[in-house]
C-alpha cells in the first residue's frame, strides 16, 4: 500500500517543519505546492527526507492572497498525484498536525473496498494569553475535515477561488464516505483572538458576500458567533463565564 501527502504552503514559517513530520510518519511521498514563499519554506521542503517532489510558483509573483486560486492549486497537486498513482491521498495545510490514537497505515488497510473517503475530525488548538479560555467557553472550536481518500485517475477539484473541500468534487462516485475515529487534525492558525480576527478581515476583503463560504459570514464563523463590530461584546461575555465557572481570569493587556 502507497499512501502519498499533498500540501500547499505559503510562508510556512515554524509550522511547516511540525507538519511535514507528521505527514511523514504514514506517506511514503509528500508532494508540496510552494506558493510564493518568501521565508524558509523552500529550505524546509528541500532539506525534509519526507518531501519527494515540489513545485516552487515564482516568489516575485504579486503578493496578492490566493493570486493563484485554490482550485488551480488543488487542481495541480491533484496532477502531481497522477505521476505518483498512490493506494491513498493524505492533504493537510502547513499549520495542521495528524494526531493519532491508532496506526492510521493499518486502518487505512482495513477499510473496506466500497469506501472511498475518509472524514476526521479538525480541532483548532488555542494559545491566547490574554483570553486562554475562550475555547472550550465559548465555543469548542471542531469540525470535520475530508482528509483521506483512495486515488482515482481524473480527480477533480472545486472551482471556488477559495474555500473548496480539499477532496475531489467526482469522489462519491468511487465509494462512499466513512468516519474515521481516533484521527483528528490540530489546527493552529486560528489559535488566537488577534489571528481569527485577522482571518475576518482579510476572507471579508476577497470575499464581502461569503459566496464562497456558503453564504456564512465570516465573522460569526470565527469569532464565536459574533459579529466584528461586537468583539467587546464578546471579550465581555468570556469573563462572564469565567468568571461564572468560578476562576476568574482577567484580560490582560
Amino acid at each position: 500500500m502507497r499512501v502519498l501527502g499533498l500540501m500547499r504552503v505559503r510562508n510556512g514559517g515554524l509550522e511547516l517543519p511540525k507538519a511535514l513530520d507528521s505527514l511523514a510518519n504514514w506517506c511514503d511521498d509528500i508532494y508540496v505546492l510552494n506558493d510564493r514563499s518568501t521565508d524558509e519554506t523552500a529550505q524546509v521542503l528541500a532539506t525534509h527526507p519526507g518531501v519527494s517532489n515540489i513545485v516552487h510558483a515564482r516568489a516575485d509573483l504579486p503578493a496578492d492572497p490566493w493570486l493563484i486560486p485554490e482550485s488551480v492549486g488543488l487542481e495541480l497537486l491533484y496532477r502531481m498525484a497522477d505521476f505518483c498513482r498512490p493506494d491513498w491521498i493524505i492533504i493537510m495545510d502547513h499549520d495542521q498536525v495528524f494526531v493519532a490514537d491508532i496506526a492510521i497505515r493499518a486502518a487505512l488497510a482495513a477499510v473496506p473496498d466500497d469506501v472511498a473517503c475518509l472524514k476526521i475530525a479538525l480541532t483548532s488548538s488555542w494559545n491566547d494569553p490574554r483570553f486562554p479560555r475562550m475555547v472550550p467557553l465559548m465555543g469548542s472550536a471542531r469540525s470535520t475535515r475530508h482528509a483521506l481518500w483512495r486515488y482515482f485517475p481524473g480527480m477533480r477539484a472545486g472551482r471556488q477561488p477559495l474555500h473548496n473541500k480539499h477532496c475531489p468534487t467526482n469522489l462519491a462516485q468511487h465509494g462512499r464516505l466513512e468516519l474515521l475515529a481516533g484521527v483528528r487534525l490540530e489546527h493552529s492558525g486560528w489559535d488566537t483572538l488577534a489571528k481569527r480576527i485577522a482571518k475576518v478581515k482579510l476572507y471579508q476583503r476577497l470575499d464581502p458576500t461569503g459566496e464562497f463560504n456558503h453564504g456564512v459570514a465570516y465573522d460569526r464563523a470565527l469569532l464565536f458567533g459574533y459579529a466584528l463590530d461586537e468583539v467587546e461584546e464578546l471579550q465581555t461575555e468570556y469573563l462572564r463565564r469565567v468568571a461564572n465557572d468560578g476562576d476568574p481570569i482577567p484580560i490582560r493587556q
